[in-house]
């Protein structure tokens, strides 16, 4: 009984192992493309929010926290798309 143990845990490790070491995975992180493309949707996602939010009077704390997570999208865009 404790040889199939010590082979279970042999082979979990050895299967964490090379999932490791040959990415399993890495295939579903998107690429820069799609990055920027999810990028531009949230941020006219904030955009959308922020102008509901103007239109039905939230308040300012809520306001400016649309805004700070408008302003961080920003910032991430022009990062990841060189500046352009």
């Amino acid at each position: 009984m404790e040889a199939i143990v010590i082979v279970v845990v042999f082979a979990v490790a050895l299967a964490i192992y090379v999932g490791a070491r040959f990415g399993v995975g890495r295939e579903l992180l998107p690429g820069p493309a799609e990055q920027l493309r999810q990028l531009r949707e949230y941020r006219a996602t904030l955009r959308e929010k922020l102008q509901r939010g103007q239109r039905e009077g939230w308040d300012g704390v809520m306001l400016a926290q649309v805004a700070d997570k408008l302003a961080v999208a920003d910032r991430q865009l022009e990062e990841l798309s060189g500046g352009r």
